[in-house]
């Protein structure tokens, strides 16, 4: 459970109640919170000096136990930490920072793991300054970017409120205990990862980090840490059952997001009996608020379950009212861990409401269907076509593996769907038969034009198509 209040500083308040509990833990090495307390004040001490006065401070780092020290350390001086991944072109970095003007502070990856370094050297009678703050000097705690497969991603201010509230939201349906372990299997850059830093710091919990996020490293960290709670996408949870390394004995929770689960999929899980939820979330929304598990994802296909505490959910048309039961509409979110907004030349302030780019709908149980992006659509001959649905029919066919449906401009028909086409190993289906299963599932504008078989999907790394990358191979 949560035992550490709001308005604290959360790790000192931890510290106090779980101090020799194990924090983290990688494959080389375990600190407890006692011990990370003093790490992070040992580095508040150099980051202090390094920062002001600026409000924000670039991370640019891989998941490690100095990504948690550096984003600790600047929370004690009330410096909001600016996440990025790690493997980002300096183009692509100049033009997401945009927002930031000379208001951040850019250090080098290497001189922060120098700091780093350097700060656990201290010893505690060279720390002059004891940082005692009893709670964090900014109602601000970080700031993550979108994850979408089109266009600049966005810059996302989120409060300590939105993070404290998500992991309420979460531990109301699984009620974490001291001890339990987090594994940390989704990079730090991306909310669904950040906030597994979150929910064990605020349970006592123990964050497990795996060397990297390659698939063979998650499988032995697995093996070597048998955590109890799992965060996977689709792809990773795909990668790992071919593995044949779940579950694992201590295995409480796995939880599935960050793109739909295939039905297929969602089905064989609770078939093998692994304790599995389906959840949804965004950047905006600071991870998951739905969830759905076992056998209600049995008796609800394709469903991402019901919202958690404190989330309101409705879907409404285009002139803003709420539609009824089983209506599409789009998807509008209020709750305490909607994000502050989205950092542009200026604040644009969510105030706790978002309507999103998702449309879907809810059933007569209030359980919760995202159909698909109001962005993602279609427009072909002046018709719609939703790309998800001739992706789930590809998906039908026991000969494909991996699909994408993507629509591309065309002099006649404005936009012509296009489908690329991973095919199972050893099938020999050809792009004619590929047609003639569809004409017999969808009516003929829906067709894809044209059929492309390639090795792989390009994906980003949270498992979400790239688009840019798609329309490149056609």
């Amino acid at each position: 459970m949560i035992n550490i209040a709001l308005n604290s500083n959360w790790l000192k308040e931890q510290s106090k109640e779980s101090k020799d509990v194990i924090a983290i833990k990688t494959s080389t090495e375990e600190i407890t919170y006692s011990e990370l307390e003093f790490f992070v004040d040992s580095s508040t001490k150099f980051f202090s000096d390094k920062v002001r006065p600026y409000k924000y401070f670039l991370v640019s780092l891989e998941n490690s136990i100095e990504f948690v020290l550096t984003i600790l350390s600047l929370w004690n001086i009330g410096i909001i930490p600016v996440i990025t991944a790690p493997d980002l072109k300096t183009n692509e970095l100049e033009e997401i920072l945009k927002p930031f003007r000379r208001n951040i502070k850019i250090t080098s990856k290497d001189e922060i793991l120098h700091t780093i370094k350097k700060a656990q050297n201290l010893s505690k009678q060279e720390i002059k300054r004891k940082y005692d703050n009893k709670i964090y000097k900014n109602k601000n705690a970080i700031v993550l970017f979108t994850s979408g497969t089109v266009g600049i991603p966005k810059a996302v201010l989120i409060s300590f409120e939105n993070l404290f509230y998500s992991a309420i939201g979460i531990d109301s349906i699984i009620n974490t205990q001291k001890k339990d372990l987090w594994f940390a299997s989704l990079p730090f850059c991306h909310v669904g990862g950040f906030s597994i830093i979150t929910r064990s710091l605020l349970s006592g919990s123990t964050l497990c980090i795996p060397e990297s996020l390659k698939t063979e490293h998650l499988f032995s960290s697995i093996q070597k840490f048998d955590p109890n709670y799992i965060s996977l996408v689709p792809t990773q949870i795909t990668n790992i059952l071919e593995k044949d390394v779940l579950p694992n004995k201590n295995l409480k929770r796995i939880f599935i997001g960050g793109s739909k689960l295939n039905s297929n999929l969602a089905n064989k899980l609770i078939e093998i009996k692994l304790p599995t939820t389906i959840v949804y979330g965004s950047t905006e929304t600071c991870s998951m608020i739905t969830a759905i598990s076992d056998n209600e994802i049995l008796n609800h296909p394709d469903s991402v379950g019901k919202p958690l505490l404190n989330t309101e959910i409705k879907f409404l048309d285009s002139n803003g009212n709420e539609v009824k039961p089983n209506k599409e509409g789009l998807l509008f979110l209020n709750g305490p861990t909607i994000a502050v907004g989205y950092l542009q030349k200026k604040l644009q302030n969510f105030d706790g409401k978002h309507l999103t780019k998702d449309f879907g709908y809810k059933d007569n149980e209030n359980y919760i269907y995202i159909v698909g992006r109001s962005d993602g659509i279609i427009i072909s001959g002046g018709k719609k076509i939703d790309p998800s649905e001739i992706e789930k029919l590809l998906l039908e066919n026991i000969n494909i593996n991996d699909c994408a449906v993507v629509g591309v401009e065309d002099n006649i028909w404005g936009e012509k769907v296009v489908a690329l086409v991973v095919k199972k190993q050893k099938s020999t289906i050809t792009q004619n038969e590929i047609f003639k299963f569809l004409r017999t599932k969808l009516p003929g504008y829906k067709i894809p034009k044209k059929i492309i078989f390639v090795e792989t999907i390009p994906r980003n790394y949270l498992g979400k198509k790239d688009i840019k990358a798609i329309l490149s191979l056609i």
